[in-house]
């Protein structure tokens, strides 16, 4: 039973560890990138790869620690970004950025336009169609009922009119001692 237990737990330990050294490294990737911008943003003449930088920073501050070693592996295809060119930086970013980004929701189709089956397109449709559908049904029971409302509005309102303008005209209540037996 111990062995069971301590086979189902290892794994949990070295994935809890393996992402914590992930942690740690895009924390110190981090933190050299921004010594890099501190450097560059002081530069007049650097101000262009300042920008690249302020970009990396900003990748680098909503990355996912699991994401940073695909980032990495990518960024470290040109091996230094100091002595990188502004563009060369610009397109680098716009090479690697997909990799540091990942999907938090559970794996689900993705949706790619203009590759949907003509099964599913025709599906949707037909969805689409239905709910159209149900939805001019609502609003012509809607319209229905607020008709119905209005009518009984104005049937209310002529009712308390009438009963409003004709008291005089109806017998004063009968006192139950003067009510005479009907026997």
């Amino acid at each position: 039973m111990k062995k069971l237990v301590l086979r189902a737990v290892f794994p949990l330990f070295l994935i809890l560890f393996s992402a914590m050294g992930m942690a740690a490294s895009l924390n110190s990737y981090q933190e050299d990138i921004q010594r890099i911008f501190l450097r560059e943003a002081a530069s007049k003449a650097q101000f262009t790869k300042a920008v690249q930088t302020a970009r990396l920073l900003g990748y680098l501050e909503f990355m996912e620690p699991e994401a940073f070693s695909k980032f990495s592996q990518c960024m470290n295809k040109e091996k230094n970004w100091d002595m990188l060119s502004a563009k060369a930086r610009e397109q680098l970013l716009n090479n690697c950025r997909a990799q540091g980004r990942m999907v938090s929701s559970a794996p689900g189709p993705i949706f790619v336009p203009g590759a949907v089956s003509p099964a599913t397109s025709q599906k949707q449709e037909q969805e689409f169609t239905s709910i159209k559908r149900e939805l001019s049904d609502i609003r012509e029971m809607v319209e229905k009922l607020s008709q119905n409302v209005k009518q009984n509005q104005e049937k209310m309102s002529e009712a308390l009119d009438q009963i409003s303008r004709t008291p005089s005209q109806m017998a004063p209540p009968i006192a139950p001692e003067q009510a005479q037996p009907l026997y």
